[in-house]
């Protein structure tokens, strides 16, 4: 039986199965409001619209509000935004590779303390120090504080928990990662250059007289001073981190 126009009045129920239009070119008009949930009969298989047909907006609601997500009045091209495989942590930032995939990112961590370890030992030397994670790096805040002569001295090497990941360093050593500066308690500042030592840990250069950083201006315990009661070493510096996730 063909019909080719029928106008209902009032409530109409059709059960089974209920094929609407039987070509691409059929339009389908619905004039009202949808009173139920829909089901997707099978998973992952239909679209709401196409590469050149889509929906002015979308209206999320709850509370009697709604959310409207729509596209941007001045797209030229066709795109997609592929979600990631599960909801983030807590503080993260939906990010994006370029390419529509969008990934989970931890833009900037909050301070967390912690104890490093130095070749400088003994009692009259404290080592403090805190750091937070930016994207796949760690930041860290390192504070070297004398109380007087290093019991164990020569050259300053300081050791973070971590492991530094080389093959996202565009060089090793001496690769320069942040910088510092060096107080031997008379108010005399000396700016200084903290660089990659081994994937665990750094150290420390300050400038000579001429202003440049040299392999033999490296931090040590008669370098740039004699160092002992009130001396400190305070550095601040960026690494990438094996094993990181963003």
């Amino acid at each position: 039986m063909s019909i080719s126009a029928l106008t209902c009045a009032g409530n109409v129920n059709l059960n089974a199965n209920v094929t609407l239009g039987n070509a691409s070119s059929d339009d389908i008009t619905v004039t009202g409001s949808l009173a139920s949930s829909i089901s997707i009969k099978t998973t992952n298989t239909y679209n709401i619209g196409s590469s050149t047909l889509g929906l002015a907006s979308i209206y999320f609601g709850a509370n009697s509000q709604t959310v409207r997500l729509l596209g941007s009045g001045s797209m030229s091209a066709t795109w997609t935004l592929t979600l990631p495989v599960t909801a983030g942590s807590a503080g993260q930032v939906l990010t994006t590779n370029g390419s529509g995939v969008t990934s989970w990112t931890t833009k900037v961590g909050a301070w967390t303390s912690f104890t490093p370890t130095g070749s400088w030992t003994g009692g009259n030397v404290v080592y403090t120090a805190f750091k937070r994670q930016v994207g796949e790096n760690y930041e860290y805040d390192i504070t070297v504080t004398c109380s007087g002569a290093p019991g164990t001295g020569g050259t300053l090497t300081i050791t973070i928990p971590d492991t530094m990941d080389t093959t996202k360093m565009t060089a090793t050593a001496p690769a320069p990662l942040g910088i510092g500066y060096v107080n031997d308690s008379s108010s005399t500042f000396y700016p200084a250059v903290v660089n990659y030592n081994t994937t665990t840990s750094v150290i420390v250069y300050v400038s000579n007289s001429s202003g440049t950083y040299g392999i033999t201006n490296v931090v040590s315990s008669t370098v740039p001073m004699t160092f002992g009661a009130g001396d400190v070493v305070s550095i601040r510096f960026t690494a990438p981190i094996s094993g990181l996730s963003v």
